[in-house]
């Protein structure tokens, strides 16, 4: 049977596939199962966005790809013309080694030491390398396109990964604390104690959901009226720096 993937309902059904990819990335780094606060709306909602985001580092990488193919017609014009201009074609040979041992070196790097999510991200790029040579070489998917056919396909296959990791990358923002507001609500989450403190962390429906500061638990409460303040932003975190250096570089900061 053939699918017409720009079908309106292929189409749908992909984006709601991406757009469920970008929560899960995202609230895995908190331990949640998203899906069960979730509906169609709130996918939606999540989907534009990061939507922008992946199309325009697609595109980049579409225009990268064109322009340092060794393969392409005006690569092979420059290695038949001989002498200098096969150094050209030699630098996109280079680059694309480059390219390709540095996407090696940082898959096997997230695998072995990277967290849940960043090991998912490799498992699906190791699969969706394999559907890529599969659709090219065993299936006559978009072959309408001809020379654009590859191109077309990574999208494709590389889009929802694209929306994961947006989502992971989103996340450690707001781990980090990096653009993030406190909550002030008073008597919206059970305090451990006096001094704890809830980062923001996003609204669905109409849930919100917050960090704990001091435990990094998280407060799941009915999204009404809540109040924000900027929270301020920390320069040195838990990356091994002395205390009393962290603490200078904070007072310095704020």
């Amino acid at each position: 049977m053939k699918v017409n993937f720009l079908s309106s309902t292929v189409f749908t059904g992909y984006l709601l596939a991406c757009g469920t990819l970008y929560l899960w990335g995202f609230w895995l780094n908190f331990d949640l199962n998203i899906l069960q606060f979730v509906d169609i709306a709130d996918i939606v909602k999540a989907t534009i966005l990061p939507m922008i985001t992946s199309l325009c580092l697609m595109a980049v990488n579409g225009v990268s790809s064109m322009i340092n193919n060794p393969q392409s017609e005006a690569s092979k014009n420059l290695w038949k013309e001989g002498g200098s201009y096969r150094f050209a074609v030699y630098l996109q040979y280079a680059f694309l080694l480059f390219v390709t041992l540095s996407v090696i070196y940082t898959l096997g790097k997230n695998f072995i030491f990277g967290t849940r999510v960043e090991k998912y991200l490799v498992a699906g790029a190791i699969l969706g390398t394999v559907a890529y040579f599969w659709v090219l070489f065993k299936t006559k998917f978009l072959s309408n396109l001809n020379s654009a056919r590859g191109i077309v396909v990574t999208f494709v296959l590389g889009m929802p990964l694209i929306f994961m990791q947006k989502g992971n990358l989103d996340a450690k923002e707001v781990l980090n604390g990096n653009n993030t507001f406190i909550i002030q609500s008073k008597n919206l989450c059970d305090k451990n104690n006096e001094n704890e403190t809830f980062r923001f962390i996003g609204n669905l429906s109409d849930k919100g959901f917050a960090l704990s500061l001091y435990n990094n638990s998280l407060c799941i409460f009915k999204y009404e009226n809540i109040k924000l303040t900027k929270e301020k932003r920390i320069i040195a975190s838990n990356y091994g720096i002395d205390e009393k250096l962290k603490t200078f570089f904070n007072r310095i900061w704020n």
